[in-house]
């Protein structure tokens, strides 16, 4: 598979019928490394996301663009199981590719994946003010279920926990 990433160039427009989704792997590190820097303020290291990988409890998907000879990652979604839950740990898409639907796609496939493991509630944390990412969430049936204060370290911002009971529920997203 060749992964290539520029940085510094503007994203181009995505044609949807091109974007695959696959399982997250060591090969979209740099990239998914690369989106990181562009998308939080204490980015994920390449270190980060292989210590992840080797998790036997953690899984991950990759929105993966296809041009012909250049596949290039545009998004991901990585989250970690204990018994019927599972906690989404990172999601980001790259900042010239967003409200474009990759979100949607990769939480509708995380999610088919996870529910096809037993999985029966999903957490994640998000930022009090990232009110897109909020949006998309409470799409998918995402409720608020509590808050942790000062959880981000870097701004002092709370993060609001956000759950969503599967079996009670299909996301919004989804084909079903």
């Amino acid at each position: 598979m060749c992964l290539k990433f520029d940085t510094h160039r503007k994203e181009t427009k995505v044609d949807i019928k091109n974007l695959h989704i696959l399982p997250f792997t060591g090969d979209h590190i740099k990239q998914a490394t690369a989106i990181e820097r562009m998308s939080f303020p204490t980015p994920w290291t390449p270190e980060a996301f292989a210590g992840e990988l080797m998790l036997s409890n953690s899984d991950g998907l990759a929105a993966v663009f296809k041009d012909g000879q250049t596949d290039r990652l545009v998004g991901y979604i990585l989250g970690r199981w204990v018994l019927d839950e599972m906690e989404i740990i990172n999601l980001a898409v790259h900042p010239g590719q967003r409200r474009k639907g990759i979100a949607s796609k990769l939480l509708t496939e995380f999610i088919r994946m996870f529910e096809a493991k037993g999985t029966r509630r999903i957490f994640l944390e998000v930022r009090e003010r990232n009110v897109a990412a909020i949006m998309l969430y409470k799409k998918f049936g995402f409720v608020q279920a509590g808050t942790r204060k000062g959880y981000y370290t870097d701004t002092g911002e709370d993060a609001l926990v956000m759950r969503l009971d599967t079996d009670r529920q299909k996301p919004q997203g989804s084909d079903e």
